[in-house]
């Protein structure tokens, strides 16, 4: 009888050993900000621009407009038709700014040259082709 007891009494305690449930604390990293890469405005400006396509079948007037936001260079492009968009991904080396814009037909690639009274460079997207001129205007 003692050893019906005593088995009983191990299984209740899980074996001959109890079992030590060891529960490791979960520590999350300290949160940090997101670094945020970005240009430096060397000239910001409001630009009328042209932008027309290789062949001059097709043409669009609209501005540009770069912006000095929290010490980072902000550039959109307004144009009637298509409403404003945002130029990603900007990169300035000199008077040179290039970047990426979303359009209608998909992803595009923006380059352009600044001076001290206009703007002028192209946007390409896949086969299409658009060159850009402006006068500053701000």
């Amino acid at each position: 009888m003692f050893l019906i007891t005593a088995a009983f009494a191990f299984s209740l305690m899980g074996g001959i050993a109890p079992q030590l449930r060891v529960v490791a604390s979960r520590v999350d990293p300290p949160r940090t900000e997101p670094t945020r890469s970005c240009a430096a405005p060397e000239r910001t400006g409001t630009f009328r621009v042209t932008a027309m396509t290789r062949d001059s079948t097709n043409s669009k007037v609209g501005m540009i407009l770069l912006e000095n936001v929290e010490g980072c260079l902000e550039a959109s492009m307004l144009t009637d038709e298509n409403g404003p968009a945002i130029i990603d991904h900007i990169a300035l080396d000199g008077d040179m700014i290039t970047g990426s814009i979303r359009m209608t037909s998909g992803l595009g690639h923006v380059s352009l040259r600044l001076t001290d009274t206009g703007i002028s460079g192209s946007i390409v997207q896949g086969r299409h082709e658009w060159r850009v001129t402006g006068k500053r205007t701000n």
